[in-house]
């Protein structure tokens, strides 16, 4: 007996949700950049709503004939997309916007200035070789951070979605 394909939703919620996350992350850096607070946590935001959005679509797509692996499955396929925009959006962050670094490494040499033990030497060579380290850390951080969240938020999104499990069997 072969199962029933589901009808699949987190292509159109990944990438839809994706897109709106890096106009969140555009406008989180150009206003919030030097912010200490919650609020450079904004982009999260609409991840989260996107993913619970995607597991509701999911469930009422398949008349509710899922589970709660079902929905997670969808949900972290969708954040795995959305990761991939994150991704792809720091690339082009890192060539269209070549100052982000020099604000991030001001950011840097100033939290490190704050430590009183902190030398001279010891501040530059920490700013050095996050200089040299700048690209492959923002890539790898967005995405570890992304699928980190992606699998949270997508717990959340399915223990949300209606589900009938008897009927996904």
């Amino acid at each position: 007996m072969i199962p029933e394909q589901r009808k699949q939703t987190h292509l159109a919620y990944g990438l839809a949700t994706g897109l709106v996350v890096v106009i969140f992350n555009y406008f989180a850096y150009h206003f919030l950049f030097d912010k200490q607070s919650w609020l450079t946590m904004l982009p999260y935001l609409p991840f989260l709503i996107g993913i619970i959005l995607n597991a509701i679509a999911y469930s009422k797509a398949n008349n509710g004939a899922i589970t709660f692996g079902n929905a997670f499955g969808s949900g972290f396929k969708a954040s795995l997309l959305i990761a991939l925009v994150s991704v792809i959006w720091i690339l082009v962050c890192i060539k269209i916007f070549p100052a982000m670094k020099d604000r991030y490494m001001e950011i840097s040499r100033q939290r490190a200035a704050s430590n009183p033990q902190a030398t001279d030497e010891a501040i530059n060579a920490s700013v050095q070789w996050m200089e040299k380290l700048y690209a492959p850390m923002m890539l790898f951080f967005t995405a570890i951070y992304n699928i980190l969240a992606g699998f949270i938020f997508s717990l959340i999104g399915a223990a949300i979605a209606k589900k009938q499990p008897a009927a996904a069997e």
